[in-house]
């Protein structure tokens, strides 16, 4: 992201959404190292806290949204129990289809029970999820001014190709991310940038440690 490019952005808003667990992080673009979030997620019976939710999207017989992550498998779990789930769409572990099937725009996946659907629609449903739900956090703690003041950064494996990085930015567009608010980056150079903010950030602390010690034997 080139710094013209945060000229009107206020929030970095980071989606991380993963094959197994998905969350978010955002800060503001005045305080680069320090990062709110991410997310707090709870299993419905309250017997787990994460900080990511499972990627998990249950949708209902008239393939509208239903719910995600924690709140997804519960539901799911509790419409098994009375055999009344046979009709609602349960999909997991479905991002990686992206690479092992070379999904296209027109592609259909499969959710749990084997039901069809397209994918374009499942992926854009959970992003436009954890987008929602990223917005609203950063809403209820007041950074918020509007929609357009956040850029949104989407990690992406770095064996994708380039059709699945396409589909992935496709479907973030159709979850109601704006094009030009949006970023893609490889989760290796995502990781590889944080390392470096904390290092950096762990020096400058160390530095603060040391500069009080100082002082601390001056005033002895």
């Amino acid at each position: 992201m080139m710094v013209d490019e945060l000229d009107d952005i206020n929030i970095v808003a980071a989606i991380d959404f993963g094959t197994t667990y998905s969350g978010y992080a955002f800060s503001l673009t005045h305080e680069e190292l320090k990062f709110y979030g991410p997310q707090i997620w709870n299993s419905g019976h309250g017997v787990m806290s994460s900080q990511k939710t499972p990627t998990s999207l249950l949708l209902n017989p008239d393939q509208t949204f239903n719910s995600f992550g924690f709140e997804a498998e519960d539901k799911f779990a509790e419409l098994a129990v009375d055999e009344n789930h046979h009709e609602f769409y349960l999909f997991q572990r479905f991002k990686m289809e992206l690479h092992w099937k070379n999904i296209k725009k027109d592609s259909n996946i499969h959710d749990v029970s084997g039901k069809t659907l397209p994918a374009m629609e499942v992926f854009s449903l959970s992003i436009k999820y954890l987008k929602d739900h990223c917005l609203k956090t950063i809403c209820d703690r007041g950074f918020l001014r509007s929609p357009k003041d956040v850029k949104f950064v989407l990690t992406v494996p770095a064996i994708w190709n380039d059709r699945s990085k396409h589909f992935m930015r496709a479907a973030a567009v159709q979850a109601g991310i704006d094009d030009s608010q949006l970023t893609l980056a490889l989760e290796p150079e995502a990781a590889s940038i944080y390392c470096q903010r904390e290092s950096l950030e762990n020096m400058r602390e160390a530095q603060l440690i040391l500069a009080f010690t100082r002082l601390k034997m001056v005033g002895h």
